[in-house]
């Protein structure tokens, strides 16, 4: 199963949560982050330190890189970090709009991850402390789940 994460800048909140879902998932999943408006620069360096303290593996040799109409087409599942991300993929990724979902609607919630471009350490430590919440034990049959009923 092959899932995109999706942010703006893909330097914080998606590869935070690429990085620490792959380090829960383990193989049989491909993960993977994106941005909307994204260029070619590192990860944050508070999101390189807030992954790293939880012990998730690493963003020292994360790109940011731009979501294409290939990503979006090779994907089974494109997640989205805000309702404007998930606006924005539907807009330019009409065929594959019934992929798109946002992160905490996986979880019956309709919030969204907040930017931390910019903010201190401990937000980014924040964050990456809840994605590592969310993707417990119960985020594979989660995935599953919603894949299944595309």
């Amino acid at each position: 199963m092959k899932i995109i994460f999706i942010c703006t800048g893909n330097t914080c909140r998606s590869p935070m949560a690429a990085c620490i879902a792959q380090h829960k998932l383990g193989s049989g999943f491909i993960i993977e982050s994106r941005g909307i408006a994204a260029f070619d620069s590192p990860a944050s360096p508070h999101a390189i330190k807030a992954v790293y303290t939880l012990e998730c593996g690493t963003l020292i040799n994360h790109r940011a890189k731009r979501l294409t109409c290939e990503d979006a087409t090779t994907a089974d599942l494109l997640i989205c970090m805000t309702v404007g991300h998930v606006n924005h993929v539907v807009e330019n990724h009409p065929q594959q709009a019934h992929k798109v979902v946002l992160l905490h609607q996986l979880f019956g919630q309709d919030r969204d991850v907040d930017d931390p471009f910019g903010a201190s350490l401990k937000i980014y430590e924040n964050i990456a402390t809840e994605f590592s919440r969310l993707f417990d034990n119960k985020f594979p049959e989660i995935l599953k789940k919603v894949v299944e009923q595309l």
